[in-house]
């Protein structure tokens, strides 16, 4: 008769079984520390009972998510290692050390002071952000800046806090070292943007099972009054059980002094700051976390679409980069009503010569003659490089670094809100469409926003950040250079 198969510590840590023990380990803890979670915290503990192993929880300040996190990691202290494993690891990952001690300290509270799995550590250390427990389980406090420390034998949970404000180490770092033993990673934050914590929680909420309980009521008004929508995972979509998504803002905490977050939501839209209270208290990503673009809708303006040069000839906006990524977009202008972009060049270590034979790449492959006006317009180049101007020239690329009336290309103001100007326009088929495969283009819109003092104030002259920003330059420099002089800036609103 053959032998039993062993199991995997991914199928052990898994198991009905074990998640059964869990859950009454977890009850225990709860009863010992007097924890009574709120809504959208009961709704994260649910998940993770039922199996969920990525949540991604978007949260205002003061909201009771380091609280919540705390209570799982201390439940699986109380477990020790997996089959063969050495140890059953824990991690808290921060992009600051010292953001690690908002979950480690109440760890270190209930575990090490109180006792609350009934036996002292066998080793710890609070400037090392260590703890050890007789039966070989133990937490330890990282930064994302060292991303190679995220790992280890026997790793059964990582919490990634104030995940939008570390860097983006998701798939590199984080989730490859919980494969062994299918654990499980958390992302808790308070926004910080369309960034990377943004895009994880929307792709994570269209994976997920629908459930409209994971955005709180007061999450849902604000944004309807804001004019944001949100991405639900599609209704009766069965979902992956994996995954697993929450919202909330910081006027669902029940236990903060009442009042409190009502004065401060006073005091920011008073002083002409609510932006910043939506993000920092209702926790809400978007137009007001400070988008140059706020109008952008994936949904509305992502599409796939074909090249038909009886519509006009092609358009470039063109970005110069080295080190920085030289980023290209091929537009098509459809009078002055409608732009769009069909295919994009997004790379570095390109001279300007190696980015010219890319441009006449794709013009020979889709049958575009550069010297035929009926087939090609211009590339409208960013004026800092006039050398690399000249190349394209030399190339056969007409080329162009101001608009007919002899604006310069670079004109942040009027080249934003003309570009702004497309993205408002109603009606169908919008005015601006991108094809899906410009995934930088894509990728870049959302995260293209205001620049903030260090009050966090939105800079006065709306002058964007200077990052993630080429493509967004690229698409300017086309926009406003072809219907620059189409549009009076100074009419257009802000």
């Amino acid at each position: 008769m053959d032998a039993c198969p062993k199991l995997t510590p991914s199928q052990i840590n898994r198991s009905l079984e074990h998640r059964r023990y869990r859950l009454m380990m977890r009850n225990r803890i709860w009863s010992r520390i007097d924890y009574v979670p709120h809504e959208g915290q009961r709704l994260k503990h649910d998940a993770i009972a039922r199996g969920a192993r990525f949540i991604s929880e978007r949260c205002g300040r003061r909201g009771g998510k380091s609280e919540g996190w705390s209570t799982e990691l201390t439940t699986e202290l109380g477990f020790g290692p997996i089959g063969h494993l050495p140890f059953r690891l824990c991690l808290v990952a921060a992009p600051e050390s010292d953001i690690t001690d908002n979950i480690f300290s109440l760890v270190w509270r209930w575990v090490v002071d109180q006792k609350v799995l009934g036996y002292a550590p066998l080793n710890s250390s609070v400037r090392m952000r260590y703890i050890e427990m007789p039966w070989h389980s133990k937490i330890e406090g990282k930064t994302t800046k060292e991303p190679k420390s995220l790992r280890g034998p026997g790793l059964v949970m990582t919490v990634a806090d104030e995940f939008a404000f570390g860097d983006d180490v998701l798939y590199d770092y984080l989730m490859p070292p919980l494969i062994d033993c299918a654990g499980i990673l958390g992302c808790p934050t308070t926004p910080n943007g369309a960034n990377h914590a943004h895009e994880t929680h929307e792709d994570w909420t269209e994976q997920a099972p629908y459930d409209p309980r994971t955005v709180s009521e007061s999450a849902r008004a604000a944004m309807i009054e804001m004019g944001i929508k949100h991405i639900d995972a599609a209704e009766h979509h069965k979902g992956d059980k994996e995954y697993f998504t929450v919202h909330w803002t910081s006027y669902d905490n029940p236990f903060l002094p009442e009042g409190e977050i009502a004065k401060l939501e006073a005091y920011y839209r008073r002083t002409g700051n609510f932006d910043v209270f939506a993000e920092e208290y209702l926790g809400i990503v978007g137009a007001l976390a400070g988008s140059i673009y706020p109008m952008f809708d994936k949904k509305r303006h992502v599409r796939e679409f074909d090249l038909d040069l009886s519509l006009g000839p092609i358009t470039l906006g063109v970005d110069w980069g080295f080190t920085n990524p030289t980023a290209i977009g091929f537009w098509q202008f459809i009078g002055n009503d409608r732009v769009l972009l069909h295919d994009e060049i997004y790379q570095s270590g390109l001279v300007t010569e190696e980015v010219a034979d890319l441009v006449l790449a794709w013009c020979a492959e889709h049958g575009v003659d550069p010297m035929n006006d009926e087939q090609f317009n211009l590339a409208y180049c960013d004026p800092s490089g006039p050398k690399d101007i000249q190349v394209f020239e030399n190339k056969g690329i007409p080329s162009a670094s101001q608009t007919g009336s002899g604006e310069k290309l670079n004109e942040l103001k009027p080249g934003i809100v003309t570009t702004r100007s497309m993205f408002a326009r109603e009606g169908e088929p919008p005015a601006i469409l991108i094809h899906a495969r410009c995934v930088n283009h894509i990728r870049e819109i959302p995260k293209y926003q205001v620049k903030r003092t260090a009050k966090r104030e939105a800079d006065p002259d709306e002058k964007p950040k200077k990052i993630d920003d080429h493509a967004c330059d690229a698409m300017r420099y086309a926009i406003y250079g072809e219907l620059g002089d189409v549009f009076d800036p100074e009419r257009l609103f802000l």
